[in-house]
């Protein structure tokens, strides 16, 4: 019979083990695809940079929208958050400044759906726009 101490242990170490593996099938056998291409990371920080300038600096938080909730769009949100440190990037619309990212022709049509009070637009380019909620 084996001990209740003993059972617990080698869940532990069952538990570790497992994780372990899949943290190594995640980085290294199966990483993000946005990620491993050639300086993908670098190439967002640019892109990111005029939306960055173009934001008053009186700005701390932002929000982040997007018409595509595929894992690339994933990928993509948490490399905006990186490239716009030190103002935080929240998903949602619920603040003025909202960071848009969108592949298709049409989002406006997303936009006066989930933001109920009128906005601006300022495009940058690759699906990259700045919009800025008219708060009442």
């Amino acid at each position: 019979m084996v001990k209740s101490s003993t059972r617990q242990w080698l869940a532990v170490c069952l538990l570790v083990f497992a994780s372990l593996i899949s943290g190594y099938y995640s980085f290294f056998l199966n990483p993000p695809r946005l990620l491993t291409q050639e300086n993908n990371v670098a190439k967002w920080e640019e892109r990111m940079k005029p939306v960055l300038l173009a934001l008053p600096t009186s700005v701390h938080e932002v929000g982040y929208i997007s018409d595509n909730e595929s894992s690339a769009i994933i990928q993509e949100y948490m490399l905006t958050k990186y490239a716009l440190v030190p103002v935080v990037v929240r998903q949602g619309v619920k603040h003025e400044w909202i960071v848009g990212n969108f592949t298709q022709p049409g989002f406006e049509k997303i936009l006066d759906k989930k933001i109920s009070t009128s906005y601006t637009i300022k495009k940058f380019g690759a699906g990259i726009y700045l919009i800025q909620r008219v708060l009442p």
